[in-house]
């Protein structure tokens, strides 16, 4: 989905993929579309990009266990304003946002915020 609304024709962007076993649809064509509003919530962990580091046609990120930044393998999801799904993670993991190419696996790293529980770890 497009992040914006196109001014002069008041539509969106939206790509998707359709059925067409008889190929009736061609390009060019025209249509409309009804998409159900979802019933819940959808619960995702989130990261910014700049957290993800992309290797080969992979994504990791750099988790953090105690004083050490561990390179764990995740899998993308969906994005919306600079955030991306990232599949692999608990909710309650640290990531490294930041300075990721001075980072090696599991190299030793010093924390320079404070956790949320005010500790200096």
């Amino acid at each position: 989905i497009a992040p914006q609304l196109s001014e002069d024709k008041q539509s969106v962007e939206l790509r998707f993929q359709v059925p067409n076993p008889e190929l009736r649809i061609k390009g060019g064509m025209l249509g409309e579309v009804q998409i159900p509003r979802s019933q819940g919530t959808y619960e995702a962990v989130m990261a910014p990009r700049s957290a993800l580091l992309l290797e080969d046609g992979k994504a990791y990120v750099y988790r953090v266990n105690g004083q050490v930044a561990e390179k764990t393998s995740v899998k993308l999801g969906a994005s919306l304003n600079g955030l991306v799904e990232v599949k692999g993670l608990g909710a309650d993991d640290q990531i490294v946002l930041e300075g990721l190419g001075d980072l090696s696996q599991e190299r030793e790293f010093i924390r320079i915020r404070p956790n949320s529980q005010g500790s200096s770890s």
